[in-house]
């Protein structure tokens, strides 16, 4: 396949996605509300974590093995989120 990785380092991605992803949308969810009570500052910080978000969602696609047309629409969309942190 394209992304074979050994089990081991599966089970720390899978991981990282459970844990990462219920926190990263709670972070975004705080700071949004803080945004809306006239404090603009964290709105930088919301697209950095809007970034890994994306980062996240891709990583979680490449470890369901897409089909090889669905591989590169999600390693550009990967490399986007990337560039944008």
């Amino acid at each position: 396949d394209v992304f074979e990785l050994p089990i081991r380092l599966r089970i720390v991605c899978w991981i990282v996605i459970v844990i990462g992803l219920p926190l990263i949308i709670l972070a975004i969810y705080y700071l949004y509300s803080l945004v809306r009570h006239n404090h603009v500052a964290p709105i930088y910080v919301i697209n950095l974590l809007i970034s890994d978000l994306i980062q996240l969602c891709c990583m979680a696609t490449m470890l369901g093995k897409p089909k090889r047309v669905w591989v590169n629409i999600i390693f550009l969309i990967h490399s986007i989120g990337v560039m944008a942190s």
